[in-house]
C-alpha cells in the first residue's frame, strides 16, 4: 500500500477515535430520578451523568398503577448543567403513579431509565386511636381532661398529648399566656388533633378591656381632616382591634399602631401623627399612647367607641410556638395573637378551617411539609402599605403614609407545603416562603398554593422570592394588591404560575427584579389592571431571564413587556412568549416586540363589572387561540384539559365550569 494512502487511513483513524471520544463523552449516561409527592401533584427531578455538552432533552409520560393508557407530562426543563426538572399537576390524592423519563441526545443516550413509582400523599390523616380529652374556659381549675372536669385553659390541655390524642376545645375564650411554646408530637400513624368547636376562640386580648363597654372613651379633640380624636387612662397598650359587627370574630378593622417601637422603630413619633389629616389613618383608624391616656381614631362605619366591641392586647405577646410534628389545628379561632405555628424543628403540620385574625408582625408558620386548607386569615394587618396607590401625589404619584409602614407578613410557608381553598383579606404581605427576600439560601420546593382567594393585600399576595424549584401556583384569584406574585427573585426553577386570575393591581400583575434567572412557565393566566394599575411584567436591572408565557390574556394600563432593550439583548434568547393575548388599556401594548402570536386587543369578558373574568360571546378572537401543552390542558384529566379546537386564552375554558377559590362548604 503507498505511503500516503496509509498516512491518510491513519490520520482518519485517529479522528474517527477522537470523535467517538468526545462522542462518548457527551453522551447521556442514563439519569436518577428524584419523584416528590404533594397530595396532587408530583415534583420531578432528572439528573443526567454524562452529556457534558448539556443537550440532552427529555419527555416524560405517567399513569396511574393499573391504567391501561400513559398520559404526556410536561416537558423537562433544564435548569442547570447536569439537572432537568418539571411536576405532574393534576393528580389525585394517596394513589400510586408510575412516571417515565425518556432521553433524548444527539451524542448518545447509554441506557434509558426506568419506570418509577410514587405515591401520592393522602390528606386523610390518620386520628383518635388514642385519648380525647376536653376543655372548657368556663370550667373551674384543675381540670384533669374529662368532660366532667375539663381543663380550663390552652397549656394544660397541651401537657398530657401522645400520639392519637385529641383535644376538643368548647366554645369560649381561652386566654393565652405570654408565650406558649408546644413540644407535642403525633407520628405518621397517629397524628393528634387539636379541634376547636364553634366559637372556640385562642386570644391574648386582655378580657378586663374587650368587648363593647369595658372603657370609657372621651373626647379629646378633632383632627384636622374633622375626625374627633378619643381618649381613655388605659395605658401598656401593643395592639387594638374594633370588630364592625359584635361578636363577630371575622369583622374588623387593625388600627394603625402609632405607639413609639410597637412594632419597631419605624413606626409612630406623637400625637401629632394622628392629629394631622391623614387619608388612611382616617380610614382605618390608629392608636398612640403617652404617660396619661391612650388615644384613637375610629376606622370608618364605627361612630361611637362606648358602643362598639373591641379586642385590646397589653404586654409583648410572642405566640403560640409548636416545636412537634404531626399534629393538626382544625375549627379555631386565633385572635390578637402575634404568632402561630411551627418553629424549631416543628414539622407535618395540618391547619384545617382556622380563622385567624388580628396579628402582628406576623401571622402563622407553617413549618415544612404542612397543609393548609379552608383557613381564612383576615385583617391580620392595616393592608395599607407605604407606597399603596391610595392618593396620589404630585411628584410621585403615590401616597406615602408617614410612620405608617406596616410590614406585616401573614403566612411564611417552607418547602413540602401544601396552600389550598383559603381565604387571605386585608394584609400587608400575604404568603411568602421562610426564606423571602434572603436572595435564596434555603429554597421554596416542591410547594403547591392553589384555589386561594387573596384580597385586598397591601404589597404582595405571593412573595416567594428566593431559590425555587417546582414551586406550582395555580388556579388562585388575586384582587386588589399591590403586586400579584412577586418574583423578586424566583432563582434556579423551575416555577409554575398556571391558571390564575389576577385583576385590580396596583403596581404589576407579576413583579421581576433583584436577578430573577429562575426557569419559570406563566401559563392561562388571566390579568387586569387597577385604576392605577401600571404593567404585568416590569422587570428591573436583570430582573427578566428564563421566562415561559402560553396562552395568557395579559392587560396593562400601560405595557404588558415592560422589558428594556438591555435585558433583551442579555436574555432575548432565554425568553420564550408566544401564544398570548396582549391588551393595554392606553394602547401602548408591549415595549418588548418579542412576540409572534399576538392576539391583540382586551377581552370584553362576561361581565368585568361584577368580577366575572370568563370571556363573553363577544371574544370570540380570545376562543380557540392558544397551543396545547401536555401535562396542562392537554393529555389530563377534565376539568384541566381544553374543550373546543384548542386552548382559550385566560384563566377560563369556554363550556367547562370555573374553578372555585377560598373555603370550601364544610361537609
Amino acid at each position: 500500500m503507498p505511503a500516503a494512502r496509509t498516512l491518510a487511513l491513519l490520520a482518519a483513524a485517529l479522528l474517527l477515535a477522537a470523535a467517538t471520544g468526545i462522542r462518548a463523552e457527551n453522551a447521556a449516561a442514563s439519569a436518577e430520578i428524584k419523584l416528590t409527592p404533594t397530595f396532587v401533584s408530583v415534583g420531578v427531578l432528572i439528573d443526567v451523568a454524562g452529556d457534558e455538552n448539556a443537550n440532552t432533552t427529555a419527555e416524560m409520560k405517567y399513569r396511574a398503577v393499573g391504567e391501561e393508557t400513559w398520559r404526556a407530562g410536561h416537558v423537562p426543563l433544564r435548569i442547570n448543567k447536569s439537572r432537568l426538572a418539571t411536576s405532574l399537576f393534576f393528580l389525585k390524592e394517596g394513589t400510586e403513579y408510575e412516571v417515565q423519563v425518556t432521553l433524548a441526545d444527539a451524542d448518545g443516550v447509554t441506557a434509558q431509565p426506568e419506570v418509577q413509582k410514587v405515591r401520592t400523599l393522602d390528606s386523610k390523616f390518620p386520628t383518635g386511636s388514642g385519648k380525647t380529652y376536653h376543655a372548657d374556659p368556663a370550667a373551674a381549675a384543675g381540670g384533669d381532661g374529662t368532660k366532667e372536669k375539663p381543663f380550663n385553659n390552652v397549656a394544660d390541655a397541651l401537657k398530657p398529648l401522645q400520639p392519637g390524642d385529641t383535644v376538643i376545645f368548647a366554645k369560649g375564650l381561652y386566654q393565652l399566656p405570654p408565650t406558649l411554646k408546644c413540644p407535642i408530637a403525633g407520628d405518621e400513624k397517629a397524628w393528634i388533633r387539636l379541634k376547636g368547636e364553634p366559637g372556640a376562640v385562642w386570644t391574648d386580648a386582655d378580657p378586663s378591656l374587650s368587648g363593647a363597654g369595658k372603657l370609657k372613651w372621651e373626647q379629646h379633640k378633632a383632627d384636622a381632616a374633622g375626625r374627633m380624636i378619643w381618649k381613655t387612662a388605659v395605658k401598656g397598650v401593643t395592639r387594638i382591634q374594633v370588630r364592625r359587627t359584635p361578636g363577630d370574630p371575622a369583622s374588623g378593622w387593625f388600627l394603625w399602631g402609632m405607639v413609639k417601637g410597637s412594632r419597631g422603630s419605624y413606626t409612630g413619633q406623637s400625637l401629632a401623627d394622628m392629629e394631622a389629616d391623614n387619608p388612611a389613618i382616617n380610614e382605618h383608624g390608629a392608636f398612640w399612647q403617652d404617660a396619661e391616656a391612650l388615644y384613637i381614631t375610629l376606622p370608618q362605619g364605627v361612630e361611637d367607641p362606648n358602643k362598639a366591641e373591641w379586642l385590646i392586647a397589653q404586654g409583648a405577646q410572642k405566640g403560640v410556638y409548636f416545636t412537634g410534628h404531626h399534629v393538626i389545628l382544625e375549627g379555631l379561632t386565633i385572635e390578637m395573637t402575634p404568632a402561630l405555628g411551627a418553629r424549631d424543628g416543628g414539622h407535618h403540620f395540618a391547619f384545617r378551617r382556622l380563622t385567624f385574625y388580628g396579628s402582628t408582625p406576623y401571622g402563622l408558620w407553617t413549618g415544612p411539609d404542612a397543609l393548609l386548607e379552608d383557613c381564612r386569615f383576615i385583617h391580620t394587618a392595616v393592608w395599607t402599605w407605604l407606597h399603596s396607590r391610595k392618593t396620589k401625589d404630585e411628584k410621585t404619584g403615590w401616597d406615602k403614609i408617614k410612620n405608617g409602614y406596616n410590614d406585616t407578613l401573614m403566612i411564611r410557608g417552607f418547602t413540602g407545603s401544601t396552600f389550598r381553598y383559603c381565604e387571605l383579606l386585608g394584609h400587608s404581605n400575604s404568603l411568602a416562603s421562610n426564606d423571602a427576600c434572603s436572595r435564596g439560601t434555603a429554597g421554596f420546593n416542591d410547594v403547591d398554593i392553589h384555589n386561594s382567594l387573596f384580597r385586598q393585600i397591601g404589597d404582595d399576595a405571593i412573595e416567594p422570592d428566593t431559590k425555587v424549584t417546582n414551586l406550582r401556583i395555580w388556579n388562585n384569584r388575586f384582587e386588589e394588591m399591590h403586586n400579584g406574585v412577586s418574583a423578586a427573585p424566583f432563582q434556579v426553577g423551575p416555577a409554575f404560575v398556571i391558571g390564575n386570575v389576577i385583576v385590580k393591581y396596583e403596581q404589576a400583575a407579576i413583579k421581576m427584579r433583584n436577578v430573577n434567572t429562575a426557569v419559570q412557565c406563566y401559563y392561562h393566566n388571566t390579568t387586569y389592571p387597577g385604576p392605577n394599575g401600571v404593567h404585568v411584567f416590569a422587570p428591573d436591572s436583570e430582573g427578566a431571564a428564563n421566562i415561559r408565557t402560553r396562552n395568557n390574556i395579559w392587560v396593562a394600563n400601560h405595557y404588558t413587556y415592560y422589558i428594556r432593550p438591555s435585558i433583551v439583548q442579555s436574555h432575548g434568547n432565554t425568553m420564550d412568549m408566544d401564544f398570548n393575548s396582549l391588551g393595554s388599556l392606553t394602547g401602548k401594548q408591549q415595549q418588548w416586540k418579542g412576540e409572534k402570536t399576538i392576539v391583540e386587543g382586551i377581552p370584553v369578558f362576561a361581565d368585568r363589572e361584577k368580577g366575572d373574568y370568563r370571556l363573553g360571546k363577544d371574544d370570540v378572537k380570545f376562543v380557540d387561540a392558544g397551543t396545547p401543552i401536555p401535562g396542562v390542558n392537554s393529555d389530563v384529566p377534565a376539568p384541566y384539559a381544553f374543550a373546543g379546537k384548542a386552548p382559550d386564552l385566560g384563566a377560563y375554558e369556554t363550556g367547562v365550569e370555573p374553578f372555585v377559590v377560598g373555603v370550601r362548604p364544610e361537609k
